[in-house]
């Protein structure tokens, strides 16, 4: 876990393995220094590394505005696709995918 190829983040200290990271970025398409910034930003969010509902929704409506009924359903179900495990919560590695 603290292994010289994990990458820190200064918010929380959580690292990222260089396995994590070399799968991320060919998940994502993003390089490394652009997934550690959304890595860096996302626990400036979600400082205990849970993106929850409600704040998944907050931030559609501070991207897109106030949503309707019928998006707000379609928000519900995006967030239930990435809550892969159904715990209430997406975790940084999903909420990369979102990205």
């Amino acid at each position: 876990m603290g292994s010289k190829s994990s990458k820190r983040n200064s918010v929380n200290d959580q690292p990222l393995s260089r396995e994590t990271i070399e799968e991320l970025c060919q998940d994502t398409g993003f390089t490394e220094e652009e997934l550690l910034t959304w890595h860096t930003n996302f626990y400036k969010d979600c400082p205990d590394g849970k993106l929850t509902l409600k704040h998944f929704e907050q931030e559609y409506a501070r991207i897109m505005g106030k949503p309707t009924q019928k998006t707000a359903n379609y928000v519900r179900h995006m967030f239930s696709v990435y809550d892969q495990d159904k715990n209430q919560f997406i975790d940084f590695k999903y909420a990369s995918d979102v990205a």
